[in-house]
């Protein structure tokens, strides 16, 4: 659950070297289910925290291809442009334009 990967991620960030940190931490966020895009904000905050924007960017395409499936298009892109992700953005733009023509 998200509550126990915070507990994890505080825990290591308290006791480890930051290397060692900064690895686990990405291990932990990278093995969680994204649920919700409350969970999904959370798991942001904790990949700005240890830097860790390659799990972000997961994070971010995880949440973008749930919206697509829900057919929640705008949704979609904003997850992608707030994981930087521009060459997914642009793609998912120019499908859009070619649906809407």
């Amino acid at each position: 659950s998200i509550g126990m990967c915070g507990a994890a991620l505080d825990y290591v960030a308290a006791v480890s070297p930051p290397s060692y940190a900064r690895a686990c931490a990405e291990l932990i966020i990278e093995h969680q289910c994204v649920h919700s895009d409350r969970s999904a904000h959370k798991l942001l905050g904790a990949c700005r925290q240890f830097g860790l924007g390659g799990s972000a960017g997961l994070v971010c395409r995880t949440m973008a291809t749930r919206k697509v499936s829900q057919q929640r298009y705008v949704e979609a892109l904003q997850w992608l442009a707030l994981g930087d992700e521009r060459v997914r953005l642009a793609q998912l733009g120019a499908l859009l334009v070619r649906e809407l023509v």
